[in-house]
C-alpha cells in the first residue's frame, strides 16, 4: 500500500487538463505509484500503482505525459 512507502525517487510526469500536477515515486521496497495532486485550495491527492495505471489507461510511470 502507499501508505507503508518511503520515497526512493520521484518524477514529474506532466500536468492533467485541469492543472492537476501528476507524479511518479518509487518506493524504496521498489513499489511504484503515481501520485495526481488536484489544483484545489486543499491540493487534494489520490495515489494508483503503476502496474494498474497501465492496465487501465495504457500510460506509464516514470514517462512525461506528453510523450505517451
Amino acid at each position: 500500500m502507499a501508505d507503508k512507502c518511503t520515497g526512493a525517487q520521484a518524477f514529474f510526469m506532466g500536468l492533467g487538463s485541469d492543472e492537476e500536477a501528476y507524479w511518479s515515486v518509487r518506493c524504496t521496497n521498489g513499489a511504484e505509484y503515481q501520485v495526481q495532486i488536484k489544483a484545489d485550495a486543499a491540493g487534494t491527492g489520490t495515489v494508483l500503482e503503476c502496474l494498474v495505471l497501465k492496465t487501465v489507461s495504457g500510460l506509464e510511470c516514470f514517462k512525461s505525459l506528453s510523450r505517451q
